[in-house]
């Protein structure tokens, strides 16, 4: 299959960020030279007014040049029904049109995009609002789910699984359409990180970093990891279901090891750190349904306890998906001034799931919590290669040019994350610096997004270098207890 970016190699390249080189020995992923995914660098000089109704005469690859330029797809809708012409050559190759305009609004996110557009067709998927019974054959779901992942997310999401065809005005408008609430959150990530940052710098006495952390200021490569990552959370969220009451924890090693075998283990990193601030996202989301809705929902949220309501957030940012969890985006705004939030998806997600503790005794959420506490294991099972000793038992091999070949990335800040937690420079026996012994504190939240420079202060470091190590976790294996050993 012809790699998505090597269809468009004649888009404008965007310039590599100075403090961030690729490695000399590795090549960079394919996209990571395009276009940034929020802004175009290049707008199009032409005013909207003036090109609704092309002059009469013009030839068709002027009316396509056009086309391909206009800011959005409202533009488009006016430009072609305003101009036979432009109607003539937008029917003739409607899908080329309609997905350069989305090149230039999604950016190299498009093909997780698509992914997340046909998992959310799937007839398959499980089904919602949440609820507490099986729906499911678990082997059933697994094949299909090894079919969507070999479908849709080839080379870790970044290769387009369809045809020019594909894109419809109507696919392209709901892609689109989605595509801003994944702006919206990550703006509402940046806000976040904004107060945690500041709430640090008032409450610690530690130096802290002198770098920017104004959200004009992150890069565009880290608002675009970001943006990927909401993108696999969202598929996860419909394809891979939990059984949040069933009386054992529920076999994960099929569909979640089949879907995340698809991605490198600093993106299952990230979607780990992701999930602590969504889950903050889906407490305000509660704090918001409860006070202004009188359904039945909220008048059962409002008699749980904290700790139950707690749980029904942590529930929510693993599988309510993005639209439920809009209410509790943090707005950058005065609060005399806020607008009142819609909360009718999430109440339609909660309508059949309870929130009594009667109903979902604290021993059912168990079955939660791997994808947020058994880190190490998932990487042992997935990314890291087996090795059996002679007394019979096996270790896990870190080897991590393995990984490297196989799963690429355009820059190195979120491997090294991945190192730095997999080596354990957290314990409080670690001599590093007491300020990043624990990385993902709130003076670090989502860090695992951070581009490679960003861990540069002034000549330190405030993390060892990628190539220590690197060279650190080739000395050692994981052992089945998940302590690091000696090789």
């Amino acid at each position: 299959m012809q790699h998505f970016w090597e269809k468009h190699k004649g888009m404008p390249a965007r310039k590599p960020l100075p403090s961030h080189k690729p490695s000399p020995s590795r090549k960079p992923l394919p996209g990571s030279d395009v276009r940034p995914t929020v802004s175009d660098p290049n707008p199009s000089p032409l005013d909207d007014e003036k090109v609704r109704k092309p002059a009469p005469g013009l030839p068709n690859n002027a009316i396509m040049e056009i086309m391909v330029n206009l800011p959005d797809l409202e533009s488009l809708k006016s430009f072609v029904k305003a101009s036979p012409d432009a109607l003539r050559v937008f029917q003739a190759d409607q899908g080329a049109v309609c997905q350069k305009i989305l090149i230039k609004h999604i950016g190299h996110n498009l093909p997780i995009a698509v992914a997340r557009h046909e998992a959310a067709k799937a007839k398959w998927k499980p089904r919602k609002p949440l609820s507490t019974k099986a729906d499911r054959n678990a082997a059933s779901h697994k094949f299909n789910v090894e079919d969507f992942c070999d479908a849709h997310l080839s080379k870790q999401g970044t290769e387009l699984s369809v045809l020019t065809s594909y894109f419809t005005l109507e696919t392209a408008a709901e892609l689109w359409s989605f595509h801003n609430t994944v702006l919206k959150f990550v703006d509402g990530f940046l806000a976040y990180i904004e107060d945690k940052y500041d709430n640090a710098s008032t409450n610690w006495q530690a130096e802290m970093p002198a770098y920017p952390w104004s959200r004009h200021d992150f890069y565009e490569v880290e608002k675009s990891r970001l943006g990927k990552m909401l993108y696999v959370t969202e598929i996860v969220s419909i394809l891979i279901p939990v059984e949040y009451a069933h009386p054992k924890s529920p076999d994960r090693s099929g569909d979640w090891k089949a879907f995340w075998s698809c991605f490198a283990p600093w993106e299952f990193l990230g979607y780990v750190e992701m999930q602590s601030v969504l889950k903050d996202f889906a407490r305000n989301g509660l704090w918001e349904l409860i006070h202004v809705s009188r359904s039945n929902t909220a008048e059962s949220l409002r008699a749980a306890s904290p700790e139950d309501r707690d749980r029904v957030a942590e529930v929510l940012a693993l599988q309510g998906g993005l639209e439920c969890l809009k209410p509790g985006i943090p707005e950058s705004v005065d609060e005399n001034h806020k607008t009142p939030k819609s909360t009718d998806a999430l109440a339609k997600v909660l309508r059949y799931f309870p929130t009594q503790p009667s109903v979902l005794p604290p021993a059912c959420w168990r079955s939660v919590r791997p994808a947020l506490d058994g880190i190490l294991d998932e990487y042992k099972d997935i990314w890291l290669i087996k090795l059996s000793k002679g007394d019979g038992s096996t270790v896990h091999a870190l080897d991590v040019m393995h990984i490297l070949a196989k799963y690429d990335d355009f820059d190195l800040g979120p491997l090294a994350c991945w190192l730095f937690d997999l080596l354990r420079y957290g314990d409080p026996k670690s001599d590093i610096a007491e300020e990043i012994k624990h990385r993902a504190t709130s003076k670090y939240v989502l860090s695992s997004f951070w581009s490679e420079g960003r861990w540069k202060q002034k000549g330190r470091r405030l993390i060892p270098r990628t190539a220590e190590m690197i060279a650190e976790a080739a000395k050692h294996v994981l052992a089945e207890d998940n302590q690091m050993k000696p090789l």
